[in-house]
């Protein structure tokens, strides 16, 4: 009778990870399991993608963002206007009574 192969229980030593490997494995799932469920950090880190995003294209493309803040603003002048406009004509009805 022979005794047990050494070369075949180091092949199974290496088949089954060690201690440490095993914990280094569940902390990385831990910490995805974690960041999958924080919803506001993930909603957060998006917005800010987002706006890092929006700046590279504000910075490649400078006429467009002129272009949009120009339209915003004479839509607010637009609108101010049309508020005063509006309230003199009810200041107005009211002198004529």
């Amino acid at each position: 009778m022979t005794g047990p192969d050494p070369a075949r229980n180091t092949e199974a030593a290496d088949a089954v990870p060690s201690v440490e490997q095993q914990r280094a494995e569940l902390a990385e799932t831990v910490e995805a399991l974690a960041h999958k469920v924080d919803v506001p950090a993930r909603a957060k880190s998006a917005a800010q993608e987002k706006v890092h995003e929006v700046q590279v294209k504000a910075q490649e493309r400078p006429q467009i963002v002129a272009a949009v803040v120009g339209g915003i603003v004479a839509a607010l002048v637009v609108g101010r206007v049309a508020r005063r406009r509006g309230k003199r004509k009810v200041v107005r009805r009211r002198r004529k009574h």
